[in-house]
């Protein structure tokens, strides 16, 4: 991402682990002043130092600091907007990255999983956006980056709990794109595919073989490719951002064949769930 285009002020949600942390590093060595909020303190506070030792030698700027939220909680997320607002001294750039997923059979899954899932991925995303939008319409405008999911441009065997909520923050910056087109503010979503990050291996532990099998046999793409990635398409104005090439075919597919998507995923669940390897 360019150094001149680099927005001065940035907060990114979920940002202590994975795809969070490789924004915010990047956008840290790129001179940015940096928010990250986290639940866990202990990873919160282990990330920001990371950052401090990332930040260029000799900066004179404001230093990267954390804050422990739930972003699921509504009246701590509005208690702590003023705080960030002015310690940030404004806010040109919102990530909204943070977000849990938990596989399973939908007749399997507790009802607690399809709650938490929303509250967090969905819920979450707008009250933060909610809450600091004022602060950004003050400072003049900027930008608003929801990290979705490729799962939220096709749906598939495992993801009845977490598909929906990403499908959900899609909607969201789509109606939210023209709720804010005049106040100089806009909107952009990534679709990002599997990730190594610390919440896939936690996906790993309880994915069913057919969510593996529709997943395929491609690599997971690195947290900093797909980090360098949504900024690169923030930088370019994208609408959407879609990192990788799998992304992007996947994304082609399903808006102008959705019919045979269907078929061929349709076909490999059959496979596995008659016991035959899903690349026949």
């Amino acid at each position: 991402m360019p150094s001149e285009r680099t927005p001065k002020r940035v907060f990114i949600t979920g940002g202590s682990s994975g795809i969070g942390l490789a924004l915010a590093d990047a956008l840290v060595r790129a001179g940015a002043h940096v928010c990250i909020c986290a639940r866990g303190q202990a990873r919160l506070d282990e990330a920001v130092a990371a950052l401090e030792a990332a930040a260029p030698r000799g900066a004179d700027g404001p230093a990267p600091f954390g804050v422990r939220l739930d972003i699921s909680d509504r009246e701590a997320v509005g208690a702590a907007a003023a705080e960030l607002g002015e310690r940030l001294g404004g806010l040109d750039l919102l990530i909204n990255n943070a977000g849990v997923a938990h596989p399973g059979p939908f007749l399997e899954l507790e009802p607690a999983r399809f709650d938490e899932m929303m509250d967090i991925n969905y819920h979450g995303t707008v009250n933060v956006t909610r809450a600091l939008v004022p602060t950004m319409i003050d400072s003049g405008g900027g930008q608003i980056a929801m990290v979705s999911s490729l799962a939220a441009i096709v749906g598939i065997y495992g993801y009845t709990a977490y598909a929906p909520s990403k499908y959900a923050v899609r909607g969201f910056a789509e109606c939210l794109r023209h709720d804010l087109m005049g106040h100089d503010i806009t909107v952009h979503t990534a679709f990002p595919p599997d990730t190594d990050t610390p919440q896939l291996a936690y996906e790993d532990r309880f994915k069913p073989a057919e969510t593996k099998a529709l997943g395929g046999s491609v690599e997971a793409l690195t947290a900093e490719a797909v980090a360098r990635t949504i900024l690169d398409g923030l930088a370019r104005g994208r609408t959407i951002i879609l990192p990788g090439l799998e992304t992007k075919l996947v994304y082609w597919a399903a808006r102008r064949f959705p019919g045979l998507t269907r078929y061929f995923t349709d076909a490999t669940l059959r496979k596995v769930q008659r016991g035959l390897p899903p690349e026949r």
